[in-house]
């Protein structure tokens, strides 16, 4: 564990999240301990149903774990009222999901506006900012077009842009280039690699693209729900050949 506290965004301790279906229950998180520091980019990669996903909508704050604890920016989130933690969810993570989740009536434009209708800005400010972040993600000529007018690419970068609409300094993306051809899976890693040098953002994506999970940067592997150390990696790995 680090010893600088003040340098880590998310620390992690014996995360464990189990869920009770009626008629058994599933643990899709088992102890999960770990740290991410500022700026770093990290990959969470394993097969479908090792609680991937699930790790990340912990970080994320969309859920809470069964056990254990998570700390962001050195605050321990587990002991923070739902109210609470609405607020840091809108000011300091970001979401970027795998099917864009763009509204198809708005534009470009309009769709990375709607985070900050909450956020007190006037209407004009939410516009100038809104042009800034599509010019950032490389749209500043689609801002007045609606998704069903952009290709899968522009759609994800539009959605990251409006992940960004807020100032926060983790972004979070779960299977963010799932659905694109391999052009558009580059670009999008390069952004996220651009983003974290230029704006200093902690990234973490959930993938199970071995070059994309390399290419962000450090690797955390997961099976069954566990985070895996080298040595057992190195033996799942044995295990498939």
């Amino acid at each position: 564990m680090s010893d600088d506290v003040q340098d880590l965004a998310i620390k992690a301790v014996n995360v464990s999240k189990e869920y009770d279906l009626k008629t058994h229950k599933v643990l899709a998180l088992r102890d999960a301990t770990f740290e991410v520091k500022r700026g770093e980019s990290i990959a969470i990669k394993g097969p479908s149903g090792s609680g991937k996903t699930t790790l990340l909508t912990m970080i994320g704050l969309l859920d809470s774990p069964t056990s254990g604890s998570i700390t962001i920016d050195g605050v321990d989130m587990t002991q923070i009222r739902e109210n609470k933690l609405h607020e840091v969810r809108q000011k300091k993570i970001g979401f970027v999901f795998q099917a864009f989740n763009l509204m198809p009536y708005l534009t470009a434009q309009e769709n990375v506006e709607l985070p900050m209708e909450l956020g007190g800005l006037t209407r004009g400010q939410r516009k100038e900012r809104a042009t800034e972040l599509l010019g950032i993600v490389g749209l500043a000529e689609r801002v007045d077009h609606r998704p069903t007018k952009l290709s899968a690419g522009e759609q994800q970068r539009v959605a990251i842009a409006r992940a960004l609409a807020n100032g926060p300094s983790i972004l979070l993306a779960d299977e963010p280039t799932g659905n694109l051809d391999s052009k558009s899976k580059k670009e999008i890693v390069k952004l996220f690699g651009r983003l974290r040098r230029e704006q200093g953002m902690t990234v973490i994506i959930v993938t199970h693209d071995d070059k994309v999970a390399n290419d962000i940067g450090k690797v955390i592997r997961m099976h069954d729900g566990r985070l895996l150390t080298s040595k057992d990696a190195e033996f799942l790995q044995d295990e498939e050949e």
